[in-house]
């Protein structure tokens, strides 16, 4: 772009005689776009892809590797409709310059249709900006970062950090083989879709919760609707940790003549302390960056919603608590969000209601007791709701008072 040159009118101008706008999206992509969103300044790059929905070129979605095209609900509701469209996906893989050469196929075929021109779209991949455009001519495809040198037709991005070692320039070219260009690896521990299922420690089975957004039905209970972001996707437990899990890594032994039920009667504290052993224990088998924690409260919620903006409920009426694993899973492969025992969260109780969008919350500050979330067995049927919120006290433990493990990414909040 032009020194001194105004950037809104000139990407305007740009998508006036732009046939096609590619927007590259890797794993982090989403997360990082509502992070600019949240700035007090304009987020220039989310100006770009409202101006090229709004324009008459075609707009290509390319999803890098595993990354997980975001549904519209998770996207910044001036760029919704991007969800309406068509992907393509690039892998890093031995099959990298067939899909290229069937990027570029598609792309000579849009040409012979209306082919004028075309716009670089800076976006945001892992930690730095990529960008993918196509000549006037057409004849090549070609990649660059900020250290290198920028298309003709390419705006400067006014974002200063650039990919660490990145490539100056790399060409793909219809008719000769394609260069592999570096991209971004994904953590292979991150899950491919909600509710996909892996065992990380026998007898453990985990669903994938991805990151996204919600509305805390407990703050549209009180009347004060507040938005939950969570910008990272982690694993969490099928079920309520069993009294077979628990006397596997704790030093304190609970006995019973059943030992898939639900493990109760531990507090905060035993699960959480080094003297019981349980989490230090339990960490000692965890996948490399990776930790088990309880559930922050944002966390339990957003799983047990399972992408609906209705809380669930649980119609039976057993008045004792069941083996974990049996009964009906929710969108997500979860059971016993509304049954069997309530749940500790890793929050502090007393999370305050009054802001309008939180990120990665992590509850009150102050020591005051601790959150548990769910129903339990010896509430009334018509009671068991996800919505069901309580404070116990970290060093007691109950027969209502269970627990369930996440498994998320180390450098997480603690």
């Amino acid at each position: 772009m032009p020194p001194g040159i105004e950037f809104e009118k000139h990407i305007e101008s740009k998508l006036k005689v732009a046939d096609v706008v590619l927007i590259v999206i890797g794993d982090q992509w989403l997360s990082i776009l509502r992070e600019r969103s949240q700035l007090p300044t304009r987020d220039y790059v989310l100006f770009e892809i409202e101006q090229s929905l709004s324009s008459k070129a075609v707009l290509i979605p390319l999803v890098i590797n595993e990354a997980r095209f975001p549904t519209a609900d998770e996207l910044p509701a001036s760029i919704r409709k991007l969800a309406d469209r068509q992907t393509f996906r690039l892998r890093d893989d031995a099959m990298f310059s067939e899909q290229v050469a069937k990027l570029t196929k598609h792309l000579k075929s849009l040409r012979r249709r209306t082919w004028r021109s075309w716009i670089l779209l800076p976006v945001f991949v892992l930690s730095g900006l990529w960008a993918i455009s196509v000549s006037d001519r057409g004849d090549q495809v070609s990649k660059s970062t900020e250290e290198g040198k920028s298309s003709t037709h390419a705006p400067k991005t006014t974002e200063t950090k650039a990919v660490t070692n990145a490539p100056a320039k790399t060409e793909l070219k219809p008719n000769a083989p394609a260069s592999k260009v570096p991209i971004p690896t994904k953590d292979p521990l991150l899950g491919a879709a909600p509710g996909e299922i892996r065992e990380f420690v026998v007898g453990l089975k985990m669903a994938w919760i991805p990151e996204g957004e919600f509305v805390s039905a407990v703050s549209a209970g009180l009347g004060k609707p507040v938005t939950i972001q969570l910008t990272k996707g982690f694993w969490m437990a099928q079920t309520e940790t069993s009294i077979e899990l628990w006397n596997r890594f704790s030093k304190m032994k609970m006995s019973s003549a059943e030992s898939k039920l639900p493990v109760s009667y531990v507090s905060w504290e035993d699960i959480c302390n080094p003297a019981s052993s349980f989490m230090s224990s339990i960490n000692l088998t965890a996948p490399k960056g990776w930790r088990f924690q309880l559930p922050t409260e944002a966390q339990w919620e957003r799983a047990s919603l399972a992408g609906s903006s209705t809380p669930p409920r649980d119609g039976s009426n057993g008045s004792v608590p069941v083996p974990v694993g049996n009964g009906t899973a929710n969108a997500w492969a979860l059971l016993h969000m509304t049954d069997n025992v309530s749940e500790w969260c890793r929050d502090n109780f007393g999370q305050s209601f009054s802001t309008q969008l939180l990120i990665d919350p992590l509850g009150s500050t102050s020591e005051n007791g601790k959150v548990v979330r769910g129903a339990h067995f010896l509430m009334p049927p018509s009671q068991r709701s996800t919505t069901v919120r309580d404070r116990a006290f970290p060093n007691k433990g109950e027969n209502t008072i269970g627990f369930r493990l996440v498994l998320e990414p180390s450098a997480s909040r603690e």
